[in-house]
């Protein structure tokens, strides 16, 4: 059994993180992720993170079902599905900092572009399609290893998708379709740990929790506070990679 600081921790990162899925469609992995990676080894906490993730995924699509996307959906994943198992691959077999160091980055550079694109409508980032593709490439690597991928594929739906519903039925889709197949390349590559049962079971719960009250939530925020929140958590999520893969990277 963990010690009760690391369950306060657990419990604190897993609520906060699925609480903000809930609202927005992504960012479980974003918060948490990057804090527990401080007091917890990746290879424990990331796969129990994804089947906690899968079962909001399901919870909230098909709650929003009818306002999902679907051509966008198919876009994105034909293109960042094929980049998962190289991402679990990566899991398998390297720390993966200078992945975890380049989402970060990235998180930054697009979150603090589309918030000053926000206060300053008149300011419009335009990057080839060829960028675009790449980027969502990227995306299911990155999601093969650390689950970050909602980083960069939030940024290319906030230049297709206004409405808060349906980024956030889009989003969900589309992790739980990506969380599935982890999960199933976890069970080949026998990543399921019997350690890993107690943080699974304080999870659920908590989980539970966090999708009521992030629904609820929902559908009280405004769209403008919305797309505040959604760049809001990529520049801070990509802060805290930066912060702690730069300094082991540039030893």
């Amino acid at each position: 059994m963990p010690a009760l600081s690391l369950i306060f921790l657990w419990a604190s990162c897993i609520c906060a993180g699925h609480i903000v899925q809930a609202v927005t469609g992504f960012g479980a992995f974003a918060v948490a992720l990057p804090i527990l990676l401080l007091f917890l080894d990746a290879k424990l906490i990331v796969p129990i993170l994804v089947g906690l993730n899968l079962l909001l995924c399901i919870t909230v699509t098909c709650r929003t079902w009818d306002h999902i996307d679907w051509p966008l959906t198919r876009r994105i994943l034909f293109l960042s599905l094929p980049g998962t198992p190289l991402g679990w691959l990566l899991f398998q077999y390297l720390p993966g900092a200078e992945l975890k160091l380049f989402s970060g980055l990235l998180a930054v550079t697009f979150g603090l572009w589309n918030l000053w694109s926000l206060i300053r409508p008149s300011v419009i980032l335009t990057l080839p399609r060829w960028i675009d593709y790449i980027l969502l490439v990227f995306a299911g690597v990155s999601h093969g290893a650390y689950g970050t991928g909602g980083l960069v594929v939030s940024y290319y739906m906030t230049r297709h998708i206004t409405h808060k519903t349906t980024f956030q039925a889009t989003m969900s889709i589309i992790w739980a379709l990506q969380n599935l197949m982890v999960c199933i390349l976890y069970t080949i590559g026998g990543n399921w740990r019997t350690d890993m049962l107690p943080y699974f079971f304080i999870g659920v719960p908590i989980v539970a929790v966090s999708i009521c009250f992030g629904m609820w939530l929902h559908h009280k925020i405004n769209a403008r506070l919305f797309l505040i929140l959604v760049f809001g958590i990529m520049i801070f999520s990509g802060g805290l990679l930066i912060f702690q893969t730069a300094p082991a990277l540039l030893r």
